[in-house]
């Protein structure tokens, strides 16, 4: 006869995803710039995650429109998209295994981060979405890989100065812009956002 039992949480395996990273330090702290395959950013960093910064004036609600945007432009350009790194903080442990020469503040090797942890969006709500949705449009983009910056720190008070400096330092291109380089750099009629 099989007999089975539920698991108390400290009985639980701790289960990790394992990420080729950079390690860097900013302002004394450790950074990461992590490798992450595509059809793991809607697990790994839940659209949900800034619910506790929703009084926030720093944190912004996702834009449908703008996510759909970014979908399409994912979708419609399989050789020539550009996506920039998506900003977290973890609010949990991580472990940082070194390859090469070990002691250095800076150094690549493998990010391993528990399930378990929360990953909040500091930049890049929109860019997330987006993925999630291309993701379901072309599912092959799955194993292509997304850059994702992580900060790591604890608590509210963290992520919402993470937010304020980079609100306060970041500058918008004007939209123009983006379309002035689209028009010239791809032929007339073809796809692009």
């Amino acid at each position: 006869m099989l007999t089975t039992h539920e698991l108390e949480p400290s009985e639980m395996p701790d289960f990790e995803i394992h990420l080729p990273a950079l390690r860097g330090i900013q302002a004394g702290r450790p950074f990461f710039i992590a490798l992450c395959p595509t059809k793991f950013i809607p697990r790994l960093i839940p659209l949900e995650s800034t619910r506790d910064l929703k009084n926030s004036p720093f944190v912004r609600e996702p834009d449908r429109n703008r996510s759909q945007e970014i979908s399409q432009y994912l979708a419609n350009n399989p050789a020539t998209y550009v996506l920039p790194a998506i900003t977290c903080l973890i609010d949990g442990e991580v472990h940082f295994s070194e390859s090469g020469s070990k002691g250095s503040a800076s150094g690549s090797g493998t990010l391993r981060v528990p399930l378990a942890a929360r990953i909040l969006i500091l930049d890049g709500m929109n860019r997330r979405a987006g993925i999630e949705a291309a993701l379901k449009l072309r599912p092959e983009m799955g194993h292509e890989t997304v850059p994702v910056l992580l900060f790591v720190d604890s608590g509210p008070s963290r992520a919402e100065q993470i937010l304020s400096d980079i609100r306060r330092n970041e500058s918008r291109s004007a939209r123009s812009q983006g379309i002035l380089v689209m028009r010239v750099t791809r032929p007339h009629g073809s796809q692009g956002s």
